[in-house]
């Protein structure tokens, strides 16, 4: 789990920092390119094939364990680097990843065979058993493969110079080369093992002519090392598809380097003459020979809208992530299917769109030729209907009961000629269903008090997604009215006030005229 977690942050990072060719954000542009992402990840992978080499030497029981773990990481940093490389991220982990797999698939190697080798020789210590034998000689001679891999791919890691913004990253594999001297050491005391057998035991104390290959499963022109180990036999011929070939004599042992230039089954053995004069025959390998592998790798957008024609952009490269130039893919988008030819760099790329709503299937087929397999990718793009708006208002947020309140609302995203349905909603409940143009508008009356929520709602359509307006909040009071009787009562109390008022006012009136005309009289005598 560790491991899948570096390698995420490894993605991003790669994404953040890396150099891109093409389509850039323009910030991305002007930002100093590093490799430090890159420089992590797979300084990582050092470390964990140092620990993985320690298991082998140690012999411990969660070697292979350990091992498949480090393979499954750096294969699917392979496929996460051909992923990017195909949407355009240019970056220099394409040309980092494929010297560190020869390290994991040869430490998957070794671990394998180990538990090979001390299975059968555990047999072969209780039992003569031929075939444990051959199983235990090819086991050596597989760990011995898988350490030379290891040892071969370092030289070209101590050659990859990555760059930090203006200073240079090596990678330091001093560790796995001092590691490999233990596991070399392991596999001659293994070889020592079986050589001790061979003497001793009573049943292969006369001759003994066994064929072992490097790798019974190569691709096309790959080569194998064909290893023969004989005992009390002279005059060893080796054969390969019954064709005699000649051998090389190294380190005590004949070995012969091959590759095949025909795919199938080929059968290797060898044949010899004992020190008494008689014929021998050994094992028979059976090698299967298998076209190089190829891969497609597709990259889109995953959704899109109704008749959008969406870019579909292909990638196809060899075992080796060599690009395969000018051949010819068959894709399909829907039930539209044509033929494309790769450019210099192993790309392709197609259109598709679909008219209603639902996923677009995509496929793509390499037929394959001769040298290379056919090979075929599948994606899907999902195409969706149009989302819409919908907005209406209220002319008047306060009513009476039985009082028209008119409302007025606008879709956003359709053309001015193109009509919808609308249902309109009062508290939930369907109240009708009108014809809208991208302007509408509708009336309705409340015949009782209260707080009424309004709202319309689109179906949808084939075209257009389904779509709810906003709710507009309408309150609704009672009308005010009179009483014929209270409203006659209320007339008449108000006469009277003002009669009895008018009296008042007039009998004061005439006291103070009275008691002027006094005041006046008296003024006069006294005059």
């Amino acid at each position: 789990m560790r491991k899948i977690v570096v390698l995420t942050i490894f993605l991003l990072l790669l994404l953040l920092i890396s150099p891109i060719a093409g389509a850039r954000h323009e910030a991305y542009s002007v930002a100093p390119s590093s490799d430090e992402g890159i420089y992590s990840f797979f300084s990582d992978v050092i470390k964990d094939t140092g620990i993985c080499l320690d298991n082998f030497v140690d012999e411990s029981p969660d070697a292979d364990t350990r091992a498949s773990r480090l393979e499954s990481v750096v294969k699917l940093a392979v496929e996460e680097s051909r992923y990017y490389a195909v949407r355009g991220f240019e970056s220099n982990v394409s040309r980092v990843v494929q010297p560190f797999s020869a390290p994991s698939d040869g430490v998957k190697q070794l671990t394998t065979y180990q538990l090979v080798f001390l299975t059968n020789y555990e047999i072969l210590k209780n039992e003569s058993d031929y075939s444990a034998y051959v199983e235990a000689r090819t086991a050596i001679v597989k760990m011995r493969a898988g350490a030379d891999a290891i040892n071969s791919s370092l030289d070209r890691i101590e050659l990859i110079v990555l760059w930090n913004e203006t200073s240079t990253l090596i990678f330091n594999v001093s560790s796995l080369s001092e590691r490999l001297i233990d596991v070399y050491a392991l596999i001659d005391h293994y070889e020592r093992l079986l050589e001790q057998y061979k003497v001793e035991a009573h049943a292969f104390e006369e001759d003994i002519l066994v064929v072992v290959v490097s790798d019974e499963h190569p691709l096309l022109y790959e080569e194998i090392t064909i290893h023969i180990y004989a005992k009390n036999t002279t005059t060893i011929s080796l054969f390969i598809d019954n064709e005699a070939h000649s051998l090389k004599n190294l380190t005590g042992d004949l070995q012969k380097k091959h590759h095949f230039e025909k795919p199938g089954e080929h059968d290797i053995y060898a044949e010899g003459r004992t020190v008494d004069g008689e014929n021998i025959k050994s094992n028979i390998v059976k090698v299967d020979v298998t076209k190089i592998p190829t891969f497609i790798v597709l990259s889109s957008l995953y959704s899109a809208l109704l008749n959008e024609s969406v870019k579909i952009n292909g990638l196809i490269v060899d075992y080796y992530d060599k690009p395969l130039h000018a051949v010819n893919v068959t894709v399909e988008a829907g039930e539209e299917d044509t033929n494309v030819i790769t450019d210099r760099r192993g790309r392709f790329a197609f259109y598709g769109t679909r008219s209603s709503e639902g996923y677009l299937n995509v496929s793509a087929l390499y037929p394959g030729n001769g040298t290379y397999k056919s090979s075929s990718a599948n994606s899907s793009i999902f195409f969706s209907r149009f989302p819409l708006a919908l907005l209406i208002e209220a002319g008047n947020m306060e009513g009476t009961v039985n009082e028209t309140v008119n409302f007025s609302g606008s879709v956003s995203g359709i053309s001015t000629t193109y009509t919808i349905p609308l249902s309109i909603f009062v508290n939930d409940r369907g109240e009708g269903t009108i014809t809208a143009e991208k302007d509408f508008e509708f009336s309705l009356s409340f015949s009782q008090s209260g707080t009424y929520e309004v709202y319309t709602l689109f179906p949808g359509d084939f075209l257009f997604k389904d779509a709810k307006s906003n709710e507009v909040t309408i309150t609704v009071t009672e009308k005010l009215f009179f009483q014929k009787e209270s409203f006659t009562k209320e007339i008449l109390t108000t006469y009277r006030e003002s009669n009895l008022l008018f009296y008042l006012l007039l009998l004061l009136v005439a006291i103070v005229s009275f008691f002027i005309g006094l005041y006046a009289r008296a003024i006069k005598k006294k005059i």
